[in-house]
C-alpha cells in the first residue's frame, strides 16, 4: 500500500509531513531524514539512526 498526500512548501522551505505518513513509517518528533534528490529530480527522504559518537567505533570496517 502507497501513502499519497500533497504537502506546500513554506516561504522557508519548510515542509510538513502529514501524522498519517509519520505514523506509517515511524517517525517521531527529533528523528532524522536523509534527503537525496534522483537523476529525475525526485526527492527521497529516508529515516536514518545517528550513532552516538561514543559508540562510533563500533560501525568502522576494522570492528
Amino acid at each position: 500500500m502507497t501513502a499519497n498526500e500533497v504537502v506546500q512548501v513554506s516561504s522557508n522551505g519548510r515542509i510538513t509531513l502529514p501524522g498519517s505518513i509519520r505514523h506509517k513509517v515511524g517517525l517521531s518528533e527529533g528523528d532524522l531524514l536523509r534527503i537525496e534528490v534522483s537523476e529525475e529530480g525526485q526527492i527521497i527522504l529516508t529515516p536514518v539512526v545517528a550513532v552516538d559518537r561514543t559508540q562510533a567505533y563500533f560501525w568502522t570496517p576494522r570492528w
